[in-house]
């Protein structure tokens, strides 16, 4: 019997039991339900700042939500950005919120009107907010948009 082997830096970290040659299959990647497609996130700069001037504005507890109607007639899906104030001082904790805040949007975006353009704005005390407490802001700035007529 030889002595029990130190793992280093060479050494591989997967499991191969024996008498099988084929390592452990990888699960994929990404799944079709994770993330949001890049056709749904709002990019330019122009149609942040479009949305900013025309669009209508809701207000829940940390997080408030501005938005209109997008321009273009074909589109039929929504498009999102969230944005994040400077008094959040560490790059960790704005990119935390804003997975939370993107996660909790993902989950819940089917409540959302199709057809128009969002922006999330997060104040500094939504960083203390859990994703229970921002799908539930989430879901409820949702139906204040149905109520309000969904349109810009």
């Amino acid at each position: 019997m030889s002595a029990p082997r130190k793992l280093g830096n060479s050494d591989s970290c997967r499991a191969v039991t024996a008498g099988s040659p084929e390592p452990p299959v990888a699960a994929p990647r990404s799944s079709p339900d994770r993330g949001l497609p890049r056709k749904e996130i709002l990019r330019r700069r122009g149609d942040v700042a479009r949305v900013m001037r025309t669009g209508r504005k809701l207000a829940g507890q940390s997080v408030y939500v501005r938005y209109a109607r997008n321009p273009d007639p074909a589109a039929t899906g929504r498009r999102v950005a969230f944005l994040l104030p400077r008094q959040i001082r560490r790059a960790v904790d704005r990119n935390r919120l804003k997975r939370r805040m993107r996660e909790a949007y993902r989950r819940n975006k089917a409540r959302f009107p199709a057809g128009n353009d969002y922006l999330f704005h997060m104040t500094p005390d939504s960083q203390s907010l859990g994703l229970k407490q921002l799908e539930e802001l989430t879901c409820s700035i949702a139906d204040r948009i149905h109520g309000d007529g969904a349109t810009a």
